[in-house]
């Protein structure tokens, strides 16, 4: 018979592959989930509930998400459920909302290399260019036994934003009107692109949107930016189609 914490490590493994890669299980998985979170709900409703939480996130239902991973914060504290919350916002497309929840996670559990691991990433892509800076300087006096590829190229480019001088009030401002130009079409920010050419920061932002909502997309932002009061002569933007290798 397959232990409880197995059952929950393999639940959790197969959510992880489906946030990770992108991807929404179809109905029958879904199904499938649920009834093996079930097994464990009298032995961790803490753990269920995170289950749960990580379900109604692939499934797209950010109100039952969040209600699913409150809950189970109020069952247990360990670094596990704060990450996985994280992770659930982050792949829904909240992102101000997740390095919200990443940065709880961190101020209990300052030690965990998971939670700084995500904040770093986090931090880039909301243009909080000297966090991903301090989180990475966190992460080193860990001393972890390896440091992906991803997080040091997320400090270098931060790094080099850094050195542009642009204000991260300004950055910030820019993170806010591209989350709300994609949630406002449920769309997913994906990832963003960072190169510095002529002191200027050009960001290519690849979403889950299609080409026809791409242009569409693009068209808000160049309206958005021309009518506000940040100053982004030193930034190009845009969006485009995710390309998923």
């Amino acid at each position: 018979m397959i232990q409880p914490q197995t059952i929950s490590n393999k639940i959790v493994a197969e959510l992880s592959a489906y946030v990770k890669n992108h991807e929404v299980p179809d109905a029958f998985t879904l199904r499938r989930l649920k009834n093996d979170a079930s097994s464990i709900k009298n032995v961790s409703l803490a753990e269920y509930a995170m289950m749960m939480g990580m379900i109604a996130c692939v499934s797209g239902d950010i109100g039952e998400c969040r209600k699913q991973h409150e809950l189970s914060l109020t069952q247990d504290c360990n670094p596990l459920l704060y990450a996985n919350y994280f992770s659930s916002l982050f792949f829904i497309g909240h992102l101000n909302e997740s390095f919200q929840c990443v940065e709880k996670g961190i101020n209990l559990f300052p030690g965990s290399t998971s939670l700084l691991e995500s904040a770093i990433e986090a931090s880039l892509l909301l243009g909080r260019y000297r966090r991903a800076v301090k989180y990475y300087e966190d992460l080193l006096k860990l001393n972890p036994a390896k440091i992906s590829s991803d997080i040091k190229d997320f400090v270098i480019d931060s790094k080099k934003v850094i050195n542009l001088g642009i204000s991260e009030e300004t950055t910030q401002n820019l993170s806010h009107i591209l989350e709300k130009i994609c949630l406002d079409r449920d769309v997913r920010i994906e990832s963003i692109m960072v190169n510095i050419d002529d002191d200027i920061l050009m960001q290519w932002v690849e979403t889950s949107a299609n080409v026809d909502i791409t242009v569409d997309m693009n068209f808000e932002l160049c309206d958005t930016l021309a009518r506000n009061d940040s100053n982004f002569n030193q930034i190009s933007v845009s969006f485009r189609a995710f390309q998923n290798s």
